[in-house]
């Protein structure tokens, strides 16, 4: 019975032992995180910068003009009077992107999806955190700008999945704010396979392709947006560097001299100019 009851004693510590290595590592290592586990710590890293940005967004006030200034706080105190009013809230967040703040203009532009939620109101939120996500003054707030702008972008696609311009927009906020190249990738090519034509998507993927070296790929997207869309220069650009890239001098020369002519700011200008000398050395 002693024998019976000691080896009990041992199975019971190995069993609490593992339970505990299981349990331990679970909570440490980030592969034994759950899809659910996932989201709710994505939850919690939102939520936890939620506090920080509500610091940002005080600050913000002191950066703005003064007369800015104290048409933001009229609104905030109608609004603290109609707390659901989207028309101060709509306001609110003009005066915002007025003021060349859009991180703070899509925290406004949220509330009136959240209370109004359409494809419309979602993108206009989620398009402003975009924008937010590339001034962000510091990593706190560019992870906040990230998740909300995926977090919108995601909404827009929930009411309508065939917005292909939301589709690349996700794709892109993926690759540009958390570096998942290979899922904003497989986002951008479903784009392209419904619309060949789609402009973001065969940027981005022609962008992507060069960065990979794979050129004649990218060859093939740019050649394809400089015919959609000519009036956008910097195609041009892309294009000559693809050609340069292949030794196709004459060719890049002529795409330069195309981005070139299409922009207006003297450094550019300089640019084109010094990368057609280089061809011609």
């Amino acid at each position: 019975m002693q024998s019976t009851n000691k080896i009990q004693l041992i199975l019971i510590v190995l069993v609490g032992g593992l339970v505990a290595f299981i349990f331990f590592k679970g909570k440490n290592d980030p592969k034994a995180l759950t899809s659910g586990d996932k989201e709710v710590k994505k939850q919690q890293d939102i939520d936890n910068n939620r506090g920080y940005f509500d610091q940002f967004k005080r600050n913000a006030k002191s950066s703005v003009s003064d007369s800015l200034s104290k048409k933001i706080t009229d609104l905030e105190r109608s609004l603290a009077n109609a707390s659901r009013d989207t028309n101060i809230i709509k306001k609110l967040g003009q005066t915002w992107e007025q003021a060349e703040k859009p991180g703070i203009a899509a925290y406004y532009y949220e509330k009136i999806a959240q209370q109004t939620p359409s494809t419309f109101t979602w993108y206009r939120a989620a398009d402003n955190y975009y924008e937010a996500q590339k001034v962000a003054s510091d990593s706190t707030l560019f992870n906040y700008f990230v998740d909300k702008s995926i977090d919108n972008f995601q909404k827009v696609l929930d009411k309508d999945p065939s917005n292909l311009n939301a589709k690349a927009d996700l794709a892109v906020a993926y690759i540009e704010g958390r570096g998942e190249v290979m899922k904003g990738v497989g986002l951008l090519k479903e784009v392209e396979q419904v619309n060949p034509n789609h402009r973001k998507a065969l940027f981005y993927l022609g962008v992507l392709s060069i960065r990979s070296q794979q050129y004649e790929k990218a060859l093939d997207r740019f050649q394809k947006l400089v015919e959609i869309e000519p009036e956008n220069a910097f195609n041009f650009f892309y294009l000559g560097r693809v050609h340069r890239a292949l030794d196709n001098k004459a060719d890049a020369i002529k795409a330069f001299k195309q981005y070139k002519s299409g922009v207006q700011d003297p450094k550019l200008k300089q640019n084109a100019n010094d990368l057609i000398k280089s061809l011609k050395n």
